[in-house]
């Protein structure tokens, strides 16, 4: 009797014990994804804040650097852009009132010549001309001198 009462009691026991050692695990696990996903969830949070809080710092600095390099960069090319424009009007002046100059000193040196040239053929033109008429007016003279 003691036995059968003492298995009996002992099964009762072990059936208590298993029924309420797997509701105390199921609870604690319950409790423990509860409480780690809710962990997850305020570290997933804090990490979200902190990276788009870090990402807009990065974002804020690289467009401040950027824009600065940028205003540096224009400012170069805008001084230099206006040294090279003066250069080359510099350049571009000297050229060109040495070019006017050649031009203006071969002009010169083909006008004297044409004008040489020209009053050569007319003092040619001319002396025959006064010499051809010279002739004839001795001629004509002196047939009428005859006469």
């Amino acid at each position: 009797e003691f036995r059968t009462h003492n298995d009996s009691t002992q099964e009762d026991r072990l059936e208590e014990f298993r029924t309420h050692n797997d509701i105390t695990q199921n609870d604690r696990l319950e409790e423990f994804r509860a409480q780690n996903d809710s962990t997850q969830n305020d570290c997933l949070e804090e990490f979200r804040i902190h990276n788009y809080s870090a990402k807009d710092d990065r974002l804020d600095e690289f467009r401040t650097h950027n824009d600065s390099t940028q205003e540096d960069r224009l400012e170069e090319f805008r001084t230099q852009n206006d040294s090279t424009q003066d250069n080359r009007e510099e350049e571009f002046e000297t050229r060109n009132e040495s070019t006017q100059n050649d031009c203006l000193e071969e002009f010169r040196i083909h006008n004297y010549g044409a004008k040489d040239d020209r009053l050569e053929e007319f003092r040619t033109h001319n002396d025959s001309t006064q010499n051809d008429r010279l002739e004839e007016f001795r001629a004509q003279n002196n047939s009428t001198q005859d006469d």
